[in-house]
């Protein structure tokens, strides 16, 4: 051990708690010495929390997290950590994201329970900020279910939730959009004389605005005043966001007056909800003589707002107003994000005047589209079924966003050209699996584009391919499939898809379910497979009595026999 170390040790012992503070607090050569006899005592003394106990006056929150950082056994890590969250003073974000990180390695999270297990049986305290860590990790991880286990566990290492931790599984429940389960857990909260703060309000109010409850979210922006909790800006926000989403304009203008009212600011994600509600319900005469008003309190309009008036005066049909705010925005260097351009080229397909979004779009200024602006276009192209339209937008991204060969794009373009769909859909499989830069959509596009033309043919012939390269074939993609498939008269296929979303953990909805169990009834020679799709389906946990319609409850009783259907069970 070193000599500074054992310096501390013979100090400590003779000095009372204040001299001694005093007596080394300004000493860079003790600070040396502290850091290293903690970690000497987290890494050699079992149980470390008696021995570092007399270190507590040389403590801060910057020592702390400097001592994870140098990490070592992330049990002891985990265990020094969860002792020094029992002090408040100890306590920062930094220890907290350091922990997080730690978690998220190979058996972290096990191991953290392991250390919770092993001072539980040790009596020992712990502190809500362990459990904090563990939500806050799970969340990170996107273990939603996980993250509420470990709230609920808190009891049993009795361990009782501060506003912190409430606040942690509010977010998380409000997230996965759990929003009764958010309300039971407030409730816990104030049973537990746990007192709510801003940013439990903020929360609660956020997941009510979100669930269209927004009579109820004034009610708790009632409750929060009502407890001497002022609102702040960013909570008066989400709740005027989320009355003009309800259609409710005039309440949120109401609301938006108090805000002022009340000495807050509003900011520019508060104007612009405002105008984009005002402008989403066609009230364009009333949203400029807001946004009058709003650039007298030094409101600059930016992308979002401009936004919002084009696509407000593109749905009324004010299409040169729309096109003079358009020219405006430019003439201000106010610089179009994807969102912006994909509005203008949804309202200008709408008005089927695909040349003017083409021409205003990826001519103007040199821009060049996003993936999202090329995909938007390739669904307006295969909606109105334009399939080869859309394969030529996704030649011109693969070539000019992508930057991929030329050559070998025209050799597969010219296989398309010639109806050879197979060879090239495997063509752009091979060239993006190659580069390492496959993404599903286009594909999606093109395979719901042709099933949309009626040619479900090639859609499958996408389908086979994408499971030969074990891309999984999206929920919606499986859709259109048995819906064209069920059409065709291929009853067969229609199946085999049915049974692909199964293997994959996909539930359908209840009209794809019982049109494809209907179309199988009414054949004469493929009932046998409605029986096999339902006993799949019920192991695969559909609720069958609510999943079925009446009238193929219907059918499967007038169809199969007695024992099929008691075995199945539908209702």
């Amino acid at each position: 051990m070193k000599i500074a170390s054992l310096f501390l040790r013979s100090v400590i012992q003779f000095f009372p708690r204040k001299s001694w503070y005093y007596f080394f607090h300004s000493s860079r050569d003790t600070e040396i010495a502290i850091f290293n006899e903690v970690l000497a005592i987290r890494d050699t003394i079992n149980p470390m929390e008696p021995a570092l106990e007399p270190l507590v006056p040389f403590l801060s929150p910057a020592v702390i997290s400097s001592i994870i950082q140098e990490r070592g056994d992330l049990l002891l890590d985990f265990r020094f950590f969860i002792w020094a969250s029992r002090r408040k003073r100890f306590r920062s974000w930094a220890s907290h994201d350091l922990i997080i990180d730690m978690l998220s390695k190979e058996k972290g999270f096990d191991l953290f329970w392991l250390t919770l297990e092993e001072l539980r049986k040790g009596r020992f305290l712990i502190a809500s900020d362990a459990f904090l860590v563990l939500i806050s990790g799970y969340a990170k991880m996107g273990l939603a279910e996980k993250a509420v286990e470990s709230f609920g566990k808190m009891k049993e290492f009795d361990c009782k939730p501060d506003v912190f931790t409430y606040n942690a599984i509010l977010h998380v429940t409000i997230r996965k959009e759990v929003l009764l389960l958010a309300l039971a857990i407030y409730n816990q909260m104030l049973k537990g004389n746990c007192a709510p703060n801003k940013v439990t309000f903020s929360i609660l109010i956020d997941g009510l605005c979100k669930s269209g409850k927004t009579q109820d979210a004034l009610k708790m922006l009632d409750e929060m005043t009502n407890r001497e909790i002022s609102p702040d800006r960013i909570t008066y926000t989400i709740v005027i966001s989320g009355l003009c989403q309800a259609k409710r304009e005039d309440d949120a203008l109401r609301l938006f007056s108090t805000m002022k009212d009340r000495g807050l600011s509003p900011d520019s994600v508060c104007y612009n909800a405002l105008l984009n509600g005002f402008c989403k319900s066609g009230r364009l005469d009333e949203t400029f003589a807001l946004l009058r008003s709003f650039e007298k309190d030094g409101f600059v309009l930016g992308v979002p707002g401009y936004t919002s008036l084009i696509d407000g005066l593109f749905r009324a049909r004010r299409y040169d107003e729309a096109y003079a705010w358009y020219r405006t925005m430019f003439d201000k260097d106010v610089k179009p994000d994807v969102v912006l351009y994909s509005v203008v080229i949804r309202c200008l397909s709408e008005a089927g005047r695909v040349k003017e979004a083409l021409l205003l779009l990826i001519m103007k200024n040199g821009f060049i589209p996003s993936p999202a602006v090329y995909r938007t276009l390739m669904t307006w192209s295969c909606r109105r079924r334009k399939v080869s339209m859309a394969f030529s937008f996704w030649f011109k991204y693969m070539k000019d966003v992508c930057g991929r060969d030329d050559k070998a794009l025209k050799g597969i373009m010219e296989d398309f050209d010639k109806g050879k769909v197979e060879e090239a859909v495997r063509g752009l499989l091979k060239m993006d699996f190659e580069s390492n830069e496959f993404g599903l959509a286009f594909y999606t596009i093109c395979l719901i584009g042709f099933c949309q033309t009626g040619k479900v043919e090639e859609a499958m012939k996408i389908f086979y391919m994408l499971e030969e390269y074990k891309a999984i074939v999206t929920p919606p993609s499986c859709v259109k499939l048995i819906h064209g498939l069920c059409k065709k008269g291929n009853l067969d296929q229609a199946v085999d898809i049915f049974l692909y979303t199964l293997e994959n953990g996909f539930k359908l909805m209840p009209r794809v379910c019982n049109y494809l169990l209907k179309s199988l009834i009414y054949s004469n020679d493929k009932r046998e497979h409605a029986y096999n799709i339902l006993r799949r389906m019920k192991s695969q946990g559909y609720e069958l009595d609510s999943c079925l319609y009446k009238t193929t409850k219907s059918l499967l009783h007038g169809h199969l026999d007695t024992l099929e259907m008691e075995s199945i069970s539908p209702g």
